[in-house]
């Protein structure tokens, strides 16, 4: 054997691992339903894969229900054999997303709780955050004022500290419509 055979297997194995990552991470941007299953046939690692099915639950949300349902249960299923937490949490939201689009607000609620859970476990602050959000949103379509005011709270200061500034942008919007829901509208108009 080669004294360095098993470096060359490993950067051939490392490059081919990046070079599907970047190829897949192009071809998600034009979010074309054709090109995400493309990437998800050529995806050989698991946490890219379950990506890429969370990516195509969101293609097929509005357009093909049941698609879109099958992606998302593929998702969940591979994440969880996996290992792969975050993409389990991204699961979870997107679960409550369908959830709300069927008008079931209490069960997105549990489901974007759970995803919180493990996007803490995993130390993942930019998915605590847009938890933090959905969360605040939920309480807002109850009409749970004040839960709503501090879970997007918790998601503002959150994304400031991330310097995520369309995520700030979207949190000052959430906030100014639970205060214009409230009748406040010089707090509505401030945020």
């Amino acid at each position: 054997m080669q004294p360095y055979a098993h470096i060359k297997k490993t950067s051939v194995l490392t490059w081919f691992i990046v070079l599907t990552n970047v190829l897949c991470a192009q071809t998600n941007n034009d979010r074309d339903g054709d090109s995400l299953i493309a990437c998800l046939n050529k995806a050989r690692v698991d946490s890219l894969r379950v990506d890429v099915l969370n990516k195509l639950f969101l293609h097929y949300e509005y357009s093909d229900v049941q698609k879109s349902k099958k992606y998302l249960q593929q998702a969940m299923a591979l994440a969880d054999q996996s290992g792969y937490t975050n993409g389990k949490a991204e699961a979870y939201t997107n679960l409550g997303y369908s959830l709300e689009d069927a008008g079931n607000n209490r069960e997105a609620l549990k489901n974007y709780y759970h995803a919180l859970k493990l996007y803490q476990k995993s130390g993942n602050r930019k998915g605590q955050a847009n938890c933090y959000n959905n969360i605040g949103f939920s309480y807002a379509s109850f009409h749970d004022n004040a839960k709503a005011i501090k879970y997007m709270r918790l998601s503002l200061k959150m994304k400031k500290a991330l310097k995520d500034h369309a995520g700030v942008a979207s949190a000052y919007n959430n906030l100014g419509l639970v205060y214009a829901q409230l009748g406040n509208y010089p707090e509505a108009l401030k945020n």
